[in-house]
C-alpha cells in the first residue's frame, strides 16, 4: 500500500518504476529489468561483477511488470537469433543452387 504523507528513508523506499513510496516489506531490491540490448549488457555485467549499487527497489506490482517485459525481450531476442541462423544457413544453399545468378539474369533482362 503506497504511503501518504512524508516518507522516512529509514523505513520507506521509492519504487524505481512507478515512483511511489512504499514500506520496505512491500517490495524488494532487484536488478533492473533487461528490456533492450543496452540494458541487457549493462545489467548482465553488473550481475556478473556483483555490483550491489546497481540494485533498485521495485514494488511487487512493478516486479511483475518487469518480469513480463523481460519475457517479451527474451522472446524477441530468440526470434531474432533463429531468423539470423536461418539466413546464415539459407544464403550459402541459395548460392550453391545458383539462385543469385538467376536473380542477376532477371534483373539484366529488364
Amino acid at each position: 500500500m503506497p504511503i501518504t504523507g512524508l516518507p522516512d528513508p529509514a523505513i520507506h523506499r521509492k519504487c524505481k518504476r512507478c515512483g511511489t513510496w512504499f514500506h520496505l516489506h512491500e517490495g524488494a531490491l532487484t536488478w533492473p529489468p533487461k528490456r533492450g540490448l543496452l540494458s541487457f549488457v549493462h545489467v548482465t555485467l553488473a550481475e556478473s561483477t556483483e555490483q550491489d549499487a546497481e540494485l533498485k527497489f521495485y514494488c511487487v506490482a512493478c516486479q511483475e511488470r518487469n518480469a513480463l517485459d523481460e519475457g517479451r525481450f527474451r522472446k524477441m531476442l530468440s526470434s531474432f537469433g533463429i531468423t539470423l541462423l536461418v539466413l546464415i544457413i539459407a544464403l550459402p544453399v541459395a548460392y550453391a543452387l545458383g539462385a543469385f545468378s538467376w536473380i542477376e539474369n532477371l534483373l539484366r533482362a529488364h
